[in-house]
């Protein structure tokens, strides 16, 4: 009788797969934290990050066995891929956001006459600036996307740790 213990070599995906493509993501979602007027940095990390993810899981792709279904780190990768492109469309829409408020006419200004005061138009005063709407945006944003990364990790956790300890049991 011949037996057989075959052991998965799950470190070896841990460091080499797994935390250097998250290290991709983090660094997608720092891009958040960047100086908002600094559109073409942030932009270029962002975009530059999506790319050398995109290779890292066609590399990864080409060097596991080819099955028909999905596998976990397939699911992983194109997961982390769309978490980058939704940030790079964040990205997008807070510096429209940006760009309204730095295009927006000035307030008007009255003199007046009595008292030496300058006021500001009651109609503009009462509208929200729009670079505060892209300050909010982006707040709200770097809050949904860690709240994102959070959810995927605390789902796609549990599913590795638990196909790692479920037996193999012959049929």
């Amino acid at each position: 009788m011949v037996e057989f213990e075959f052991i998965n070599l799950y470190r070896y995906y841990i460091g080499n797969i797994f935390l250097p493509s998250l290290l991709f993501v983090i660094i997608c979602y720092t891009t958040l934290y960047f100086d908002l007027a600094d559109f073409e940095d942030r932009i270029m990390v962002s975009l530059t990050s999506l790319l050398v993810l995109s290779t890292f899981f066609n590399q990864v792709s080409q060097t596991i066995p080819r099955t028909a279904y999905l596998k976990l780190i397939d699911v992983w990768f194109l997961a982390l891929i769309c978490q980058q492109f939704f940030i790079i469309l964040a990205l997008v829409l807070i510096e429209t956001l940006r760009l309204r408020a730095s295009s927006a006419p000035a307030p008007a200004l009255r003199v007046s006459p009595v008292g030496g005061f300058v006021k500001t138009d009651k109609a503009f005063a009462r509208r929200k600036p729009v670079l505060s709407l892209a300050l909010r945006a982006n707040r709200s944003m770097r809050f949904l996307f860690a709240l994102s990364l959070v959810t995927l990790l605390s789902c796609f956790i549990p599913v590795c740790v638990y196909s790692l300890t479920a037996s193999i049991r012959p049929k």
